[in-house]
C-alpha cells in the first residue's frame, strides 16, 4: 500500500514500512518499475505487471535488465487475457534498441508528451533503426539537454516530416512547408524555396 512517499507492506501478521520503496515519483507507471526491481531482488521467482498502458510496457522493456527474474506484462479483457514475456521481447529487439525505445516513446508522444502532428510512432521507430539510435538513447539520460543533443533532436524532427530535406532547422522546415503549400517550388525530395 502506498500513501504519499511511504510504501507499506501488509501481511496477515504484520504491517511494515518498506524503506527501499520510499519514492517521490508521482507517476504510477514508474512506481510499478521500482516495485518490480525490488521484488526481483527480494527473491521472487517471476513478476507479472498488470497494465493496458503502452507507457508501462515500454518502461518494462527499457528497464528489463534491472529485473533479475522473468518479467511478464498481463493485458486483455475479461474474455481474453495475454501474458507478454518481456524477456523474449528484449531478446528479439536487442539491448541497444531497448535502451533507445524509451527515448522513441517519449519523443514521439506518450501520456505526458504531445505527439507530432500527422506522424505516428512508426516514423520515429524507422529513423531510430537507421540513423538516430544514439540520439534517442541519450534523450532523458541527463536533466539538462546539451546543445549537441538538442541539435540532433532538431535534425531528427526534420527527418520525421521529410526524409531527405535540405535543412536541419525546424523553423526553416516549417517555413519551407508553408511556402510549398502556397505554391512555391519543391525540387525532388528536398524543399527549396524560390524567391521571385
Amino acid at each position: 500500500m502506498t500513501v504519499g512517499e511511504i510504501c507499506t507492506r501488509l501481511t496477515e501478521d504484520s504491517v511494515n514500512e518498506c524503506e527501499a520503496l520510499r519514492s517521490s515519483q508521482e507517476e504510477a507507471d514508474t512506481c510499478m518499475i521500482l516495485r518490480a526491481v525490488h521484488c526481483s531482488k527480494s527473491g521472487y521467482s517471476s513478476i507479472v505487471v498488470v497494465s493496458e498502458d503502452t507507457d508501462v510496457f515500454v518502461l518494462c522493456i527499457a528497464f528489463a535488465d534491472n529485473v533479475t527474474c522473468p518479467l511478464y506484462v498481463k493485458c486483455g479483457s475479461k474474455t481474453w487475457v495475454q501474458y507478454v514475456d518481456v524477456g523474449k521481447v528484449t531478446e528479439m529487439l536487442g539491448a541497444a534498441k531497448c535502451k533507445a525505445l524509451l527515448g522513441v516513446h517519449a519523443f514521439s508522444g506518450c501520456d505526458t508528451v504531445s505527439a507530432f502532428a500527422g506522424r505516428g510512432k512508426l516514423s520515429c521507430l524507422c529513423l531510430m533503426v537507421t540513423d538516430h539510435m544514439e540520439t534517442l538513447t541519450q534523450l532523458g539520460m541527463n536533466w539538462s539537454l546539451s546543445d549537441a543533443l538538442f541539435a540532433s533532436l532538431e535534425l531528427l524532427t526534420c527527418r520525421i516530416y521529410i526524409a531527405r530535406c535540405n535543412t536541419n532547422s525546424i523553423n526553416d522546415l516549417h517555413f519551407s512547408i508553408f511556402c510549398a503549400k502556397k505554391g512555391k517550388l519543391i525540387h525532388g525530395n528536398s524543399l527549396h524555396v524560390s524567391h521571385h
